[in-house]
């Protein structure tokens, strides 16, 4: 096998059929992946379809005669509100992690928002298990509050 492929005659290629290969794989190589560009198309449809439902439970609520433009107005705002997204920069959590000797890790949440070196502001954590379960002691409390309210 070695021998037939060792004594094959090379084809003549000329330098335009390079720089034609080339052209086309620099080309390809522009190109942006197609499962990239079928995700940025999904986020933008799934965009659209939330807007416009947003629009028509705008309408519905505009439509309605029975409430005064007040309460209205006060619904519109609450429609509206989760929608429009905080343009705040985010903070970056750093997780400084405790245990039972003192000995402390730092762990960083990976930020895909904030692309610049240092990662921008930082806010640091710190998290040991007695602080979680004094949290979640505190979380149920507040809901047996809140039921005992209704």
């Amino acid at each position: 096998i070695n021998a037939e492929y060792g004594t094959q005659v090379a084809l003549p290629v000329t330098r335009e059929d390079l720089l034609a290969v080339r052209a086309r794989e620099i080309e390809l190589a522009a190109r942006p992946i197609k499962k990239v560009i079928e995700a940025k198309f999904r986020k933008q449809k799934k965009l659209q379809r939330r807007i416009e439902r947003s629009r028509q439970q705008a309408n519905a609520i505009a439509d309605q005669t029975d409430i005064d433009d007040k309460t209205k107005m006060r619904m519109l705002e609450q429609l509206y509100k989760g929608s429009a997204k905080n343009k705040k920069e985010k903070v970056n959590k750093v997780y400084v992690v405790n245990n039972k000797s003192g000995a402390a890790r730092t762990v960083r949440k990976k930020d895909k928002t904030n692309k610049k070196k240092g990662g921008g502001r930082v806010h640091y954590v710190s998290v040991d298990t007695r602080s979680k379960a004094d949290k979640r002691g505190e979380k149920a409390s507040r809901k047996r509050k809140a039921s005992k309210k209704r």
